[in-house]
């Protein structure tokens, strides 16, 4: 039997994650079959985290407990983590957020530990916010150590940002046991509604 081509076919930004999505199209039919497939990633993904995969916690492996203020420190939420200010998500419905509530307070959050062990060329990548407040922001540190050294900052954002961006980090210094940390705090004797992140990823450069 005849099946008209659907028409208008449509993603639902709100609801994009790395697996999911919702797709809405105008049909003429009871029932549509419905197929896809993944594109290729460009190079050898080592590390993916979009926080919608946990309920709303922070995932297996991420460590939050280090922070100067008992009250303010990364947590999972959806957007900037400042009350109904900027609350959406990069993709799908969660992110982490540190809102500093002074500038200077400060908190880290680490990564799960990640094999780079033999990797020569690897960058990490992820979604950046950071809306100031009557011109005041936050400034985001990224860092990284191998086992239990010390840290070593790759790069500092201070820009400020109320749209999701992406931001891109070379990596240095790859070896078993690599992990990143994301330290943020108020920027210039002042403090914004806070950095939001999503969608990291840590992949080969090709």
């Amino acid at each position: 039997s005849y099946c008209p081509t659907p028409t208008d076919l449509a993603v639902d930004n709100n609801t994009i994650t790395h697996t999911t999505a919702d797709l809405s199209w105008t049909g003429y039919s009871n029932s549509y079959t419905v197929q896809y497939r993944t594109a290729a990633h460009n190079g050898t993904v080592y590390f993916e985290e979009a926080f919608d995969n946990n309920n709303g916690a922070l995932p297996e492996g991420w460590d939050n407990s280090e922070h100067s203020n008992e009250s303010y420190y990364w947590k999972v939420t959806a957007g900037s983590g400042y009350g109904s200010y900027y609350t959406t998500a990069a993709s799908g419905s969660y992110n982490i957020a540190y809102y500093t509530k002074g500038a200077s307070n400060n908190a880290t959050i680490t990564t799960p530990r990640i094999n780079l062990a033999g990797v020569a060329n690897a960058k990490l990548t992820f979604k950046y916010l950071n809306p100031d407040w009557a011109g005041g922001y936050d400034e985001l540190t990224v860092k990284y150590r191998v086992g239990d050294g010390e840290w070593t900052d790759l790069a500092s954002f201070h820009n400020t940002t109320g749209s999701w961006i992406e931001k891109s980090v070379t990596l240095t210094g790859m070896a078993d046991n690599y992990q990143i940390a994301f330290y943020g705090t108020g920027y210039d004797g002042d403090y914004g509604y806070g950095i939001g992140i999503d969608d990291v990823v840590v992949t080969q450069i090709i």
